[in-house]
């Protein structure tokens, strides 16, 4: 949800001083959830069970659906082609998933071995020819001039050394369970 969240602030707000204290409320709103999370999700799964973290977001979920049609405006861009960019949206799915399969695999299997490799350069090559079919589509997932923005690179690029830092201080299942 953070790059449809992200996606609808750069719409909505023009460039320039208000779009600066939109994105600062935006981080900040994921930080408090990222730890919240993290606070309630270990007593909600502790007392009520783990199926329960999936509930937590229904009242969420419903009141979005409920506020979206009051907050944000209609946002028709009548010089888009409108069209759907199947290519684009499996190739980038599946250069997704590759990698979690890739590292998922690589503690049993090995990071050198050739299935883990496969995986590895596998999403490369879908991630190239991902770019390939963004640049020639008429109406792409992501358009490429995204990426000359040095702020919004500079903070995704904050955000997943941050996401990593956290995630690999995190206990594992397996570490849980013990040896």
């Amino acid at each position: 949800m953070a790059p449809t969240a992200l996606s609808l602030l750069l719409t909505v707000f023009p460039e320039g001083p208000e779009r600066n204290k939109a994105l600062g409320i935006w981080g900040g709103l994921g930080g408090i959830g990222a730890t919240a999370g993290l606070l309630i999700g270990g007593p909600v799964t502790e007392g009520l069970g783990w199926e329960w973290v999936f509930f937590i977001n229904v009242p969420v979920a419903i009141a979005v659906l409920l506020l979206t049609p009051r907050l944000l405006p209609e946002s028709v861009d009548e010089d888009c082609v409108r069209c759907f960019d199947l290519a684009g949206a499996l190739t980038v799915t599946t250069a997704v998933l590759l990698p979690v399969a890739g590292v998922s695999e690589a503690p049993d299997a090995g990071w050198t071995d050739p299935r883990t490799l496969a995986f590895l350069g596998a999403a490369i090559a879908l991630l190239a020819l991902f770019r390939r079919i963004e640049h020639d589509s008429p109406g792409p997932l992501v358009p490429l001039r995204i990426f000359r923005s040095r702020s919004l690179v500079g903070g995704n690029v904050v955000l997943l050394t941050a996401g990593m830092c956290i995630e690999g201080m995190l206990p594992s299942a397996r570490s849980a369970r013990g040896p």
